[in-house]
């Protein structure tokens, strides 16, 4: 019903169809870190998705940030935050032959400002 009432008065508003990033833990003590990876990647302006549902089965974090359209996602596991690092993993915008040394980087948190610079795409895709 509210909804309805929104949409007729032209007020409701308009949400991105996908997200830059879903940021999801590798285990539940690790939710404490991808708050903070999902804090400093609003602050460097993406949009950004938590996983809640912890992902040892990474299955399930990859088919959640497919259903949200997400472009990327970030895994924070104890032994790459241990060293000050963030697994990304390009979802989209590489083509299907791309290695997964070009759509998969550790990142140092210290660096989330400029993720995206991790990710060249090659020539050919461009």
């Amino acid at each position: 019903v509210i909804i309805e009432l929104l949409k007729e008065k032209n007020v409701l508003p308009e949400f991105p169809a996908t997200v830059d990033y879903v940021v999801a833990a590798y285990s539940n003590d690790m939710l404490g870190p991808t708050m903070k990876v999902a804090k400093e990647l609003r602050k460097a302006g993406k949009t950004v998705d938590v996983c809640l549902d912890v992902a040892k089965k990474v299955k399930k974090a990859f088919k959640y940030a497919d259903k949200v359209g997400a472009e990327k996602i970030a895994f924070v596991a104890p032994d790459e935050w241990e060293q000050g690092q963030i697994r990304i993993k390009a979802l989209r915008g590489f083509p299907e032959d791309a290695s997964n040394e070009e759509k998969q980087k550790d990142v140092p948190f210290a660096d989330l400002a400029q993720v995206d610079s991790y990710f060249k795409l090659p020539a050919a895709a461009r």
